[in-house]
């Protein structure tokens, strides 16, 4: 009868570290599961960041490269302008030195 007892409390010893065990291994994964969620979010997260980022970037770079565009065309304006007025000059100077030289 004693070993009876004996295999019963065993039975009930392994049943009762199996239901532990199974716990434990229950909660472990619930941890794990959490733990990817966090990642989850944390990588959407930078994700969107970056994205955010690299579009406002962009639009500072787009802003500057305008600016100089615009920087570029008065500048060509101001050249196409002014060559007229240079020539003028230059044919002006050569006429005074060409009057001198007769006289």
């Amino acid at each position: 009868m004693t070993e009876k007892k004996n295999a019963h409390t065993s039975v009930r010893s392994a049943n009762a570290h199996a239901k532990a065990t199974t716990t434990k291994a229950k909660e472990t994964t619930a941890r794990a599961k959490d733990t990817a969620g966090e990642a989850e979010t944390t990588a959407k997260t930078a994700a969107a960041s970056a994205a955010t980022t690299a579009a406002h970037t962009a639009h500072v770079a787009a802003d500057k490269a305008q600016v100089a565009a615009e920087k570029a065309v008065a500048t060509g304006r101001t050249v196409a302008a002014e060559a007229p007025k240079k020539a003028a000059a230059a044919a002006g100077s050569a006429w005074m030195a060409l009057k001198a030289r007769k006289v």
